[in-house]
């Protein structure tokens, strides 16, 4: 078992040939108060040495390693600098010798180094490695959480030694605070602290009342109560809501309905049984403590001589600094909030609040209406209006393409070309050059909605009098579908490669051959006609184009997603609880809910891997979009803000903050602009900056001043001038 009263602020990986070296080192920073751990007995030659190892890189807050050719060459050194790695340590590279003739750990390279060879000054590199032992808030907290945590999971994970409920909420606040934090929560982690949160309250309560008001009120039924006590009763803790196992049926008919409508009886059961899982689940939810003392084990104190500093900030909160640069942004005095800020040691706390007292607040686009968008790289703007539809750069405004006539523009879902409703005609543009791709005679002036397909060279068209028609490259005039009997088309979806289309009915969804316009399977959706499904239904296609993706939002915060292969017709269903909304992406592999309590969670629809959940809006959530090739979130709230959400990190990143609450908004594919819509109608177009575009710009457009000899003293930043108070002016 891990001893966590040993935290140390240095430990070593190093070969025995390198000995010497690392005594060396361990004296003089020992001398400089600097608690290294050197443990000379364990060299990896056994296997309780190599854990012995282990166990000090979790306790240290950073990793020392020695860098010769015999630790280059061993493959003990090896495996626990990838220890290190996946655990998410600072490390530090110390090279002795730089005569490597074996290839390194790629984490060497990537890491701070310093040179100790023969040639170097001693006292240089010292110095160097004393800078980079100083360990903050954060990083302290970090090795205390990888303790605990390390020590749970190699004890099977028992409850006994998850964090106390009086101290989940700090962890939880070291887990959401920041941006792009150095070193970031490792995914053990990130799994201890939410097992802590869920975990049972220590007086049990009765369940049994929740489980059956709940799910008389939700489900109505209350002929299965008791088969769902015994499941619930026989199924482990889950995350936000619970799934139905897999349902193996020909039947074509979806069932995403609540049970008492379901088509089937096998249905019925699993969707029943999952809502009143969840409902379990939340009755034992305890709203976690607001109480934040310094973290302590679950089991025994940490020693006061390894976190006396640390446990001293936490009691005392915030640094002094950072409070007063929080306190000078609140106050409007944004020139002191970014004096202060500038000074802070904590990188990513200083740029939270750089970006917030720079904030770019980006103008109204004027006439902007529906169908406004971004095209791929987000350089080009679409700008739909009642006056007709403009195509400009959005760097420059510079107008590309003008459609004074147009009725309705449309952008397609990857950004590549958009098309236009004009008196008589249909056309496809170019989203770069602006160019015409396509065009189509059409006399139509009740058209509800048009789809373009990702390829940009099939157009689809929904009029109100219920009929939909069909734009081919190889024909100049659109041809109607055979759609009798299915009603208007309230919502359409390519397939990722165009090859199928989904066209969305009052009460059921009809799949169809983009190339023949053929229809191919119709489902039955048992819900009624009068659901609002453009408001609370989504679908999608798998990026292959062999399931689709159904999510309804039903009645009383229940919600139902389904997922239908289209291979051999086998359906899978999971419902949740709580949902205020929710999502798909684009490619049906992540579900994505808004939960009433303002957070927001998102789920592996193959797997059932709920990653950690985000929490930081205070109004309810309008919209969800989970940028998966760069592991970022963008959720739109009531509480006027837009916020980028650091997934892994399950941090806040920046935040757009609008006059009115906001709607709905579609970033660039690159993930460096987002245009926005709030409750006004009005859309604004956002630059997502990196640290260095903030810092230059904030150096030419602010200039800020430095400290004054009284603020120095008054927030203790050094270097404190000598000067006496009288002079100062």
């Amino acid at each position: 078992m891990l001893n966590t009263n040993k935290l140390c602020d240095i430990s070593f990986i190093y070969h025995p040939a390198d000995l010497r070296f690392v005594r060396r080192i361990d004296a003089r920073m020992t001398a400089k108060d600097v608690d290294c751990q050197v443990s000379e007995a364990e060299l990896g030659k056994t296997d309780e040495g190599k854990n012995k190892l282990k166990a000090d890189i979790l306790r240290s807050h950073l990793v020392a390693i020695v860098l010769s050719p015999q630790s280059a060459a061993s493959q003990t050194c090896g495996e626990l600098i990838q220890y290190a790695v996946s655990s998410g340590k600072r490390l530090v590279t110390l090279i002795v010798d730089e005569n490597i003739e074996v290839d390194v750990h790629p984490a060497i390279a990537e890491n701070p180094y310093i040179f100790f060879r023969q040639q170097d000054a001693l006292e240089d590199g010292i110095q160097k490695l004393l800078e980079l032992a100083v360990a903050n808030q954060h990083i302290r907290l970090h090795t205390e959480l990888l303790v605990y945590a390390s020590r749970w999971h190699q004890n099977k994970r028992a409850d006994s030694l998850l964090l106390p409920p009086t101290r989940v909420h700090q962890a939880r606040q070291w887990l959401a605070d920041g941006a792009n934090r150095l070193p970031k929560p490792s995914p053990l982690q990130v799994e201890y602290i939410h097992a802590s949160r869920r975990q049972k309250p220590a007086a049990k309560r009765s369940l049994s009342v929740y489980q059956m008001l709940a799910v008389a009120v939700l489900i109505g039924i209350a002929v299965v109560v008791g088969s769902l006590q015994n499941a619930v009763a026989n199924r482990p803790t889950a995350t936000v809501a619970a799934a139905a196992e897999s349902v193996q049926t020909q039947a074509p008919a979806l069932g995403l309905t609540t049970a008492a409508t379901a088509s089937s009886a096998v249905a019925l059961a699993d969707i029943a049984a999952s809502v009143a899982d969840a409902i379990t689940q939340m009755a034992q939810t305890d709203t976690p403590s607001t109480a934040a003392p310094p973290l302590a084990a679950p089991a025994e104190a940490a020693s006061p001589d390894a976190t006396q500093v640390f446990a001293s900030a936490v009691q005392t909160g915030d640094p002094p600094l950072l409070l007063a640069a929080e306190q000078a942004l609140e106050a409007g005095d944004v020139d002191l909030a970014l004096v202060l800020a500038l000074a802070l040691d904590d990188l990513d706390q200083a740029y939270r609040i750089l970006s917030r007292a720079a904030a770019l607040n980006p103008p109204v686009l004027p006439g902007a209406m529906a169908g406004t968008a971004l095209n791929a790289s987000g350089e080009g703007l679409l700008i739909a209006s009642r006056g007709g539809a403009v195509l400009q750069n959005s760097d420059t405004q510079e107008i590309i393409a003008a459609f004074e006539d147009s009725r309705i523009a449309r952008m397609n879902p990857s950004g590549s070309h958009f098309a236009v409703h004009s008196e008589n005609s249909i056309a496809v543009y170019d989203a770069v050059t602006g160019s015409e791709q396509a065009a189509w005679t059409v006399d139509m002036n009740d058209i509800q909605d048009l789809a373009l397909a990702p390829t940009g060279d099939h157009v689809l068209i929904s009029v109100r009098s219920g009929e939909l028609w069909h734009l081919r490259p190889d024909s100049g005039a659109a041809q109607p579908l055979p759609a009798s009997g299915l009603g208007p088309a309230w919502m359409t979806r390519f397939a990722a490669d165009g090859s199928l289309f989904m066209t969305l009915h009052a009460e059921s969804a009809a799949l169809w051959e983009t190339a023949t316009a053929s229809p191919r399977q119709s489902y039955a959706l048992g819900l009624t006609p009068d659901f609002p499904f453009s408001e609370r239904f989504r679908m999608a296609f798998s990026p292959a184009g062999d399931k689709l993706y159904f999510l309804a939002q039903l009645d009383n915060d229940l919600a139902s997603l389904t997922v239908l292969s289209l291979n051999d017709s086998s359906v899978k269903r999971q419902a949740f609880v709580d949902v205020q909304h929710g999502e798909l992406t684009a490619n049906g592999e992540h579900l994505l809910l808004a939960l009433s309590d303002h957070s927001i969670q998102i789920i592996d629809t193959a797997s059932g891997e709920v990653l950690p959940r985000l929490i930081g809006h205070q109004a309810a959530i309008r919209k969800l979009h989970y940028q998966e090739q760069h592991s970022r979130l963008l959720s739109a709230s009531d509480d006027n803000r837009l916020i980028l959400w650091d997934v892994e990190a399950a941090a806040i990143d920046r935040q757009y903050v609008h006059p009115n609450g906001v709607l709905d908004f579609s970033p660039s594919q690159d993930g460096r602009r987002i245009l926005s819509r709030d409750r006004a109608g009005a859309y604004r177009l956002w630059q997502v900056e990196s640290r260095p575009e903030l810092l230059k710009r904030i150096q030419s457009t602010f200039s800020p001043r430095g400290l004054t000899c009284a603020e120095r003293r008054q927030y203790n930043v050094p270097p404190l001038c000598e000067q006496p108070r009288w002079l100062e002016r």
